[in-house]
């Protein structure tokens, strides 16, 4: 944690591994509304590369809904930089990421179940 409080504007490192590939990067709270919401920026300046949220929607019978949401962009990513330099394969690069994110946001999901 970069910053001790948790809280809207609070920083903290996250970190992501994409096969060997692994990097750092100062993210920066969002959302945070305990316990239905929580999202943040990654990158810790007006242009993020991405936005990631949860939110968490509770039945009347004990269970709940849980929705996790990404999004590219405003700011340069791995992703735009792909694309600005191989154009040619931009439907590639944002299927192949796509399909990756989709993978890794189910496992997550699951790993969280196993926590309930």
């Amino acid at each position: 944690m970069v910053d001790p409080e948790r809280a809207v504007g609070a920083r903290f490192e996250g970190w992501s591994r994409d096969g060997t590939r692994e990097w750092h990067v100062i993210c920066v709270v969002i959302g945070c509304q305990r316990p239905d919401s929580f999202g943040w920026n990654v990158g810790d300046g007006p242009l993020p590369s991405s936005t990631w949220s949860y939110e968490i929607t509770r039945d009347d019978d004990r269970s709940s809904l849980v929705t996790q949401r990404f999004r590219h962009g405003p700011g340069v990513s791995g992703v735009s930089a792909a694309i600005e330099r191989y154009p040619d394969r931009a439907d590639q690069i944002v299927a192949g990421r796509s399909d990756t994110l989709r993978a890794n946001m189910v496992s997550t999901l699951e790993a969280a179940a196993l926590l309930l």
